[in-house]
């Protein structure tokens, strides 16, 4: 029974990493242990050959173990090795069938072998236990690829293989009755298959790639060598270039074949392609991508326009038209009531004059000109100070605007976007040959992709490499670019100015492998590790990063930019010549004694200038189509034939034909056959239906086995069934030819899933189902001896196959997600939401909520489960998942992602700390001591130099004199006396250079909101250590910090908040850290975004090296990922994402900077100071006459006390 004890162990513990691999050749497919779908156990014994005793012992000892698994709720059958095929009939009805041999001797492994060498052991979990005898062969501790126990043994090994030529064996638990099983080495999988023993793959390169090449010395240079290299020397293996190509790759549509490096790849002629390659729908049908290494936009690049526009309203536009039309008012209104102060202190001047007189004196102090006599009245003074106080804010504000402006270069450019390229018509359109880029316009549907087609140059006279494309647009002004962001491309050598304008199109860049390569799940581990510790970004060297120089270079304003201003000068100045003749012929008439010249002063302003892994199973297989070679029982088929295999390039294939009566006949048709394929240069062999498992001797030798099928009658279609019944079908493509006689069923017109063509007719039809209720049929193509295969359906498999029939999906959604909610109405809306609900109309598919939980979902390593949405994926009680999730090494062995809808840098969130200002507290009080100090001391100056005026009016006198030099106003009469000199020199000093200050703060203030963090990275987070930190429960940010090993993590441990305190969505998350000054929030970037306007407090971030990818889940092997995947892609292809996400997460940039003029609103406070200073004026005139001057000193000092504290408080 302690056979038994071990046996349940094992079905009842689990890996966290979910996987134990049994498959041959390293597929890299997981399988897990302990789920609740798993209670059927299939028991395989070595019965053949035992003796008649031996056969009642085994019996006795199943039944035995039978009612024990029966015990601890486990279903179980048991089989001998020669009945393993019928065990298929449990493949179909368990998730995750479950199989235990017993290998006993010699013959029972030679027994074994031969049962599954037909049977596709990948497809379930295998516990193999020998027994040994005295004198057995050491088979156990020699091996394939699986779980073993060596006879009584308490360690449990793996095998596997990476070849035929080695066989890896690795202790991984040990099992005692006591302790049941302990883990003797990591959880994950691919942590422990990281070693590829030397492997070399054949590459393919492409010449002058941006991202990669090769040096004189051979060896690789570029962007993508350092990952490739670090990838090497971390998985133990290296590639061997067989193959050098100039373009990238492309669908031919007229030819019906591959270009480029993708050919290679797609023929099987190499593993790898080691450049930079733009993920495609198209592409996703021909090869395999790894995860993005990084994301581009697509840019139209045309040469810098060499001519700039005059705007003249551009100077204007630093404030808006309602802060011009205020200080209008202003001007005007405080001219009308300066007039009423004057007239009473005794001006003997008519009103229109002195409004005059006002007007200008007011524009002058608004263009910093001074005063030239400073009235005595209180009133005037007063109202004076006001216009002061506003003038000397408002041309600080006007000033910092115009240099924001005068920093940054506008271009006027001829369009802003593809649609606006399209109706300019006046440019012409490059791509480089052989890319994405081109098939993007030119096999679209979008009518927008056919205008653009029409502007496009002819193929052939594409440029090859980017630097060719851009040395062309600089010779060629009426030609654009159409390419990824030229930050991105190394070595670009571009000979003119260029500018870029943004597309809205985004594109992925990943490296790209053979269909169904076997080593690309292990690379995307790699590559994830290396995006979650920020290697990812160190191997790049920051390369995509703009680079930016701490000394900038400025441009100098060129003449054309100031033109307005000049011609306004000039206008002024004609003007007022035009005045002064008149007023001189107006004066001399009216009177010959006096003339009167006033210049009236130029308008001077200034302003600114103003982007089923399986496939759907690719299920009846497309490229069926590619490799059809139809062998037919007419000789006429022999041309169609030919033709398919022209066509696709296939050189091989397997014929396969049932038993038939004139054996003699079928021998002879399939040697002519033969004969005539060899001619075309076509290997072929025949087989059986009943040897269709031999033919897996060809398969390990071929990348795409192609098999050929011939169906004459009913009990051949049944002796097809039973064949393949046991055979995975899947690995390869298949046409199958229908040959009626009589009044055989038409079985061709109504099946399963392939391509057939019936009998002798001209149209071929593709088979595929949904579900086993249904079977799609579709007619793919026609073929005629003269036209050869002409295609009536689109090329790419997804593109048929986007129609899922009405198919109801389980979901299970996260509650309170920032990305997917319900609504009111029951629908799915959020940004997630719109994309799924989008996702459903095109597929034509829906999903039914089975789940809501609270958590995304972790792994919980003392449980050894699931938490959260990633459980109910895990454990197979959900389909796919409603809402967002990060994708981590650790959710990548238990659940399938899609490709990534946006990517986002994780960040360090807390509230914001104090507002950098103009000037502290201490320096404005200091500025106020000041004022008032030097207006007491000049009284003495002034005393001893002889003034005979009260102090009460040298005290007000030298307060507004101040005022005015602080205001940049100047001094009405400078003094003879040298004291006073040296006094007011020293005072001008000290207000020049605060003045200097106050307008280089006030413009930094403006233009960058600064902030003086406490810390600026993770590592100095740590080290402040006065902060703690916190993360979203049930997120793989905690599994980030909780399950490292690296030091930084585990310090960062320290500071986390307990597991059971950590909030569960976005909103508590944020809100916390505004209740708690020193609490950090980390996540990545976008979740702050979607509850910004709930959140109560001002945030700030510190961005941290570590990027998060976001993405659907579904669950693991889900048939329906890829198709899904391809409409994810075609939607990014299309712009639809962004549509669809609103571009929420897209900074939307344009080389016209759109600068913010001052608000209203921003310069209320300035009019209400200037008002209040007029009233005041108004009021102390009415009553200045009666009252003592002491005593108006005493009130000026208190009025001006409230105004500055106002002003302090305001500010």
């Amino acid at each position: 029974m302690k056979m038994v004890h071990i046996v349940t162990s094992v079905i009842r513990s689990k890996p966290s990493s979910n996987e134990i691999l049994f498959r041959s050749q390293y597929r890299m497919q997981k399988v897990w242990y302990n789920e609740a779908s798993c209670k059927s156990l299939k028991k395989i014994e070595d019965k053949s050959r035992q003796s008649r005793q031996n056969k009642m012992e085994m019996t006795t000892m199943m039944f035995k173990w039978r009612t024990t698994f029966s015990r601890e709720g486990i279903a179980s059958t048991n089989l001998h090795f020669s009945q393993l095929q019928e065990s298929s009939f449990y493949l179909k009805q368990i998730i995750r069938p479950y199989y235990i041999a017993l290998i006993s001797n010699f013959n029972a492994i030679n027994e074994f072998s031969l049962a599954t060498s037909t049977f596709d052991m990948s497809s379930a979990v295998w516990l193999v236990i020998f027994i040994y005898e005295e004198n057995s062969t050491d088979y156990c501790h020699n091996p394939p690829e699986m779980l073993v126990r060596c006879g009584t043994e308490n360690i449990l090994r793996e095998w596997y293989s990476i070849d035929t030529d080695q066989i890896e064996i690795n202790d991984i638990a040990t099992w005692s009755l006591e302790k049941g099983i302990s883990k003797i080495i990591t959880d994950s999988l691919y942590e422990r298959r990281h070693n590829l023993h030397g492997l070399i793959m054949k590459a393919v390169i492409v010449k002058d790639s941006p991202f990669l090449n090769v040096r004189k010395s051979g060896q690789l240079d570029g962007i993508f060598s350092e990952i490739l290299r670090e990838i090497c020397i971390t998985l133990n293996f290296s590639f061997n270039i067989v193959s050098e190509v100039e373009e990238y790759g492309r669908w031919n549509p007229k030819q019906k074949i591959w270009t480029g490096a993708i050919a290679e790849l797609y023929a099987g002629h190499v593993d790898i392609a080691l450049s930079g390659f733009t993920i495609t729908s198209a592409r996703l049908n021909a090869v395999d991508f790894t995860h993005p290494v990084f994301k581009t936009k697509n840019f139209l690049v045309i040469r810098e326009p060499e001519k700039f526009g005059i705007k003249w309203s551009s100077y204007f536009q630093t404030f808006t038209n309602t802060v011009w039309i205020a200080i209008l008012g202003i001007l005007m209104t405080a001219s009308i009531l300066l007039i009423f102060p004057k007239i009473k202190s005794g001006i003997d001047r008519k009103i229109g004059y002195l409004f005059i007189d006002n007007f200008l004196e007011i524009w002058g102090i608004f263009c910093q000109q001074g005063l030239a006599d400073f009235s005595g009245e209180s009133s005037l003074k007063i109202a004076y100070f006001s216009i002061f106080l506003l003038v000397t804010v408002l041309s600080a504000a006007y000033s910092a605007g115009l240099i924001s402006f005068l920093t940054s270069t506008i271009h006027i450019l001829p369009f802003h976007s593809l649609e606006s390229f399209v109706q300019d018509g006046n440019y012409q359109l490059v791509v480089v040959r052989g890319t994405a880029f081109y098939d993007k316009f030119a096999n679209s549907r979008d009518p927008l992709g056919k205008k653009i087609m029409k502007l496009m140059l002819e193929e052939e006279k594409l440029p090859v490499t980017q630097q060719e494309g851009y040395e062309r647009i600089c010779k060629n002004q009426k030609l654009a670019i159409y390419s990824i962001d030229q930050d991105n491309i190394v070595n670009l050598k571009i000979p003119c100015n260029v500018v870029r304008i943004a597309t809205g199109h985004v594109n992925s860049i990943a490296m790209t492998l053979s269909k169904h390569n076997q080593f690309t799940d292990v690379i995307n581990f790699q590559l994830r590790k290396y995006d979650d510790n920020g290697m990812m970004d160190r191997l790049k060297q920051t390369i995509f990063k703009k680079k930016s120089n701490s000394i900038i270079k400025h441009q100098p304003v060129p003449l054309i930019s100031v033109i307005s201003l000049l011609i306004l000068f000039l206008i002024g100045i004609i003007l007022s010549t035009c005045i002064l003749i008149i007023e001189n012929f107006i004066f001399v008439r009216k009177t010959k004694k006096m003339s009167m010249v006033r210049h009236i002063p130029s308008l001077k302003s200034s302003g600114f200038y103003v982007k089923r892994k399986k496939s759907l199973r690719n299920i009846a297989k497309y490229h069926a189509i590619r490799s059809y070679e139809f062998l037919s029982i007419s000789n006429k088929q022999i041309p169609f034939i030919i033709d398919i295999c022209k066509l696709y390039g296939q050189k091989s294939a397997i014929l396969l034909y049932p038993e038939f009566e004139k054996e003699m006949e079928m021998t002879t048709m399939m040697f002519k056959w033969r004969c005539a394929f060899s001619r075309e240069g076509i290997a072929t062999t025949n087989l059986r239906f009943s040897q269709l498992h031999e033919s897996l001797y060809y398969i390990k030798q071929i990348v795409r086995p192609f098999y050929i099928m011939m169906i004459s009658d009913y009990n051949a279609m049944r002796e097809f069934s039973l064949a393949t019944s046991t055979f995975d079908i899947s690995v390869a493509m298949w046409l199958v030819i229908f040959m009626y006689k009589g009044d055989d069923p038409d079985y061709c017109h109504n099946p399963p899933e392939m391509l057939v063509r019936c009998d002798t007719e001209n149209i071929l039809r593709e088979w595929y189902s949904i579900d086993t209720r249904q079977v799609e049929i579709n007619d793919v193509v026609t073929w005629s001896l003269e036209k050869g295969i002409t295609k009536i359906v689109p090329n790419f498999l997804y593109e048929r196959r986007h129609n899922l029939q009405g198919l109801i999906m389980r979901a299970v959604i996260v509650k309170d997600s920032p990305f997917t909610k319900i609504n009111k109405n029951g629908e799915l809306d959020g940004i997630y939401g719109r994309i799924l609900r989008e996702l459903c109309v095109t597929l034509n598919f829906s999903f039914d909520i089975v789940s809501e939980v609270e958590e995304y979902g972790r792994w919980n390593s003392t449980t050894k489960t699931w938490s959260g949405a990633i459980a109910e994926l895990y454990y197979g009680r959900a389909d796919i998942s409603l809402s967002e999730f990060s994708m981590s090494n650790a959710r990548l062995n238990a659940v399938d992602f899609t490709i990534p809808i946006f990517n986002s840098k994780d960040c360090l969130f807390f509230e914001k700390p104090e507002i950098f200002a103009t000037f502290n507290h201490s320096v404005w009080i200091a500025m106020f001591g000041v004022l008032i100090a030097v207006s007491i001391l000049l009284i003495f100056f002034k005393k001893k130099n002889g003034t005979d005026c009260r102090i009460g009016h040298l005290l007000s006198d030298n307060f507004l004199e101040i005022w005015g030099i602080f205001c940049q106003q100047g001094i009405a009469e400078s003094s003879d006396r040298f004291s006073l000199r040296i006094a007011y020199f020293s005072i001008f000093l000290l207000i020049t250079i605060l003045s200097a200050a106050y307008s280089a703060a006030l413009i930094s203030f403006l233009t960058t909101m600064s902030n003086t963090l406490p810390f600026d990275s993770l590592e100095t987070f740590v080290q402040d250590g006065t902060y703690r930190l916190t993360v979203f429960r049930g997120t793989a940010h905690y599994d980030k910090f909780a399950n490292s090993e690296d030091p930084l993590a585990k310090k960062l441990m320290k500071l986390m908040l307990e597991e059971n305190k950590l909030p569960l969505t976005a909103l508590e998350g944020f809100t916390s850290i505004c209740k708690n000054r020193k609490l950090v929030i980390y996540t990545y970037n976008e979740m702050k975004k979607p509850v910004d306007s709930k959140i109560t407090c001002n945030v700030v971030r510190v961005k941290t090296e570590h990027v998060n990818n976001i993405a659907i889940a579904l669950s693991k092997y889900n048939p329906f990922t890829d198709v899904i995947n391809f409409q994810l892609q075609k939607f990014f292809e299309n712009g639809m994402m962004n549509r669809l996400k609103n571009s929420p997460f897209e900074k939307k940039s344009n080389d016209i900077i759109k600068h913010q003029p001052v608000t209203l609103i921003g310069v209320i406070s300035l009019f209400i100071f200037i008002q209040i200073g007029i009233i005041i004026s108004i009021c102390i005139l009415a009553i200045e006459k009666n009252s003592d001057p002491l005593t108006l000193t005493a009130m000026y000092f208190l009025i001006f006390t409230i105004e500055s504290s106002i002003e302090s408080s305001l500010k």
